[in-house]
Parts: C-alpha cells; structure tokens; sequence
C-alpha cells in the first residue's frame, strides 16, 4: 500500500553554504581559479558580472571537473566577452538533493546555456 497525503507536501527547503572568495566574500573569477584545488561535489553556477550580469550556468557533479570542461567550452566562454570575466560560485551537496536543487536554481536564474533535463521536484534554496 502506498501512502498519499491528503494534503499537498510543502515543498523541501535548504540552507547552502556558498564558497565565494575568502578575502571578500565575492564570487570566483572562474579563469583565475586554482581546480586542482578543491574535489567538491555538488552544485554550482557560473554568471557574468558588473552592468551586464547574468546566469550562464547551473550544474552539478565533480564541480572541479565540470567547470574544467566548461572553460573549454565555447557556448559558456563567448560570455566572458560581455565583461572578461565569468564568476562562479558552487556548494557541496550530497547527490539525492541535487536534481531538486538545480531544478530550483534554473527555474530561478534562468541560464542561458544549460537547461535543466530533471523532471524532480524542486528543492528551495539560497541563492549564491
């Protein structure tokens, strides 16, 4: 037998820890950053900056791994040209959560490179 509420579930929410910079707290220059450094598996997102700011990315995975491959990517690094950097921010997190939380971070963002191929319920969180 299976259990159904009679009453909507109310959505999973989550508090993150965001890693930025620790000298001022500001998201990472994504060309600067040292990937060999970190094994972090979980979320991230990648933005450009300043006047023209927007999402380009939101994923998941080996982050170190992930971004590597992205800054090799054409359809995410044409938009460092917007302003000569692209910025990235990213948290761990255990993998039963993710799929919710990129699916939240999407519908939030709304990157214009990646789109979100999980149909999981989304998982409220901070923003970075």
């Amino acid at each position: 037998m299976v259990f159904v509420p009679s009453t909507p579930v109310p959505p999973i929410s989550m508090l993150l820890s965001w890693k930025k910079s620790a000298s001022d707290y500001n998201w990472h220059i994504l060309s600067r950053l040292n990937l060999g450094n970190f094994n972090d598996k979980g979320i991230y997102v990648i933005k450009t900056g300043l006047a023209f700011e927007y999402t380009v990315y939101v994923g998941q995975g080996d982050v170190s791994q992930r971004l590597s491959a992205h800054l090799r990517e054409f359809s995410v690094t044409k938009h460092a040209s917007v302003t000569g950097n692209l910025w990235v921010a990213w948290t761990p997190v255990r993998a039963y959560f993710r799929n919710g939380i990129e699916r939240y971070l999407h519908d939030q963002l709304n990157p214009r490179e990646s789109s979100c191929w999980t149909n999981d319920p989304s998982i409220q969180v901070n923003l970075p």
